[in-house]
């Protein structure tokens, strides 16, 4: 045996007797460590739920978000709860998006629609609240069907028209959805003029229902714009439905597979056609600007453009449902057609 070298001798003794003392302080304080682990921390404590900005939910349907979880928190069948500052309960759909090795949950997404009012939240272990009404998908040949409790909309698995139908009670409020591409062969040039374009329609090439409620609805729509014998520019489109709302939310992907030098995209979007039922002078026009303000106008006017009627007249002819009667023969208080004619 080869003799071992004092100093080599001296520095394993003291790697030794260090370790010692210091496994015994492991072991000291194991249960103590394991009681504040972050998992058992994570799955014991409330997780605050907050906007990202001012005004909450503002005029979304719903509203979708994620929470991630240390290893071994929450089992993948756990479920969850969300409640307002004051305790009261919104309903809440929840699902796993990632887990970790040992099947734990590492992360989770929660869709809540109604009931949004408040500006903080809490996410908790238990059982949600069910939305007081609930978002239902149907399938039958050739569509899906949405109902939110409050609208029902109508989509294609094939063809041309994404939505087919949005009602409301028994009132159709839009139809024929469908996609609009505007392709052109060269950059417009102010001095040759304008280039020539063509139009494409979307068409659907399949249709697929993501999620089924009760609190979020998501339906994915795939296909192509086709114009004659050819099919380009493939798109996918998701349709987001919440319970209880009188709105849904649409995501509109594209997959450029053009020429670059040659297919310049114009216009990409979706139309839809809107039912018109109502006099001329109960139709009003509404256009979002900055901020919160709005350019409200009447399709037709009422009031006049020789005098100022009034403030009612005024009132009337902008968000009234009611035609103003007609007033004296006096010039500027009568009802006066507007309409006019290309010659």
């Amino acid at each position: 045996m080869p003799p071992i070298p004092r100093r080599n001798l001296l520095k394993a003794a003291a790697a030794t007797g260090a370790a010692v003392p210091f496994s015994w302080l492991l072991a000291h304080n194991a249960p103590q460590a394991a009681a504040d682990s972050p998992a058992e921390k994570a799955a014991a404590e409330p997780v605050d739920i907050t906007w990202l900005e001012d005004g909450g939910l503002g005029a979304a349907a719903g509203s979708t978000f994620g929470v991630p979880w240390p290893k071994g928190a929450h089992s993948g069948d756990r479920t969850f709860a969300l409640t307002t500052a004051d305790g009261t309960h919104v309903p809440l759909q929840t699902w796993a998006t990632a887990y970790w090795p040992d099947g734990s949950l590492k992360w989770t997404a929660h869709a809540a629609g109604e009931g949004l009012t408040g500006s903080a939240y809490q996410l908790t272990t238990g059982t949600p609240a069910a939305p007081a009404k609930k978002v239902t998908v149907s399938e039958s040949d050739g569509r899906i069907t949405v109902d939110t409790g409050v609208i029902r909309a109508v989509i294609g698995k094939d063809g041309k028209q994404l939505v087919r139908s949005v009602t409301r009670g028994s009132t159709e409020i839009a139809r024929d959805g469908r996609l609009v591409l505007l392709r052109q062969g060269d950059v417009d040039d102010g001095d040759h003029g304008r280039a020539e374009w063509e139009r494409f329609d979307g068409e659907i090439s399949g249709a697929k229902v993501e999620q089924k409620g009760p609190v979020r609805a998501v339906v994915r729509i795939d296909g192509k714009h086709r114009k004659g014998r050819r099919a380009w520019l493939p798109f996918s489109i998701r349709l987001y439905f919440y319970a209880g709302a009188d709105s849904f939310r649409m995501v509109h992907t594209i997959t450029f597979d053009g020429d670059q030098n040659e297919d310049f995209i114009r216009g990409l979007g979706v139309r839809f056609s809107v039912p018109m039922r109502d006099e001329a002078y109960d139709r009003h026009i509404r256009i979002a600007g900055e901020g919160k303000g709005f350019l409200t106008e009447a399709v037709k006017g009422v009031t006049g453009l020789r005098r100022d009627p009034g403030p009612d007249l005024r009132q009337s002819s902008s968000v009234s449902a009611e035609r103003p009667p007609q007033l004296s023969g006096e010039p500027g208080n009568a009802y006066i057609r507007t309409t006019a004619r290309r010659s």
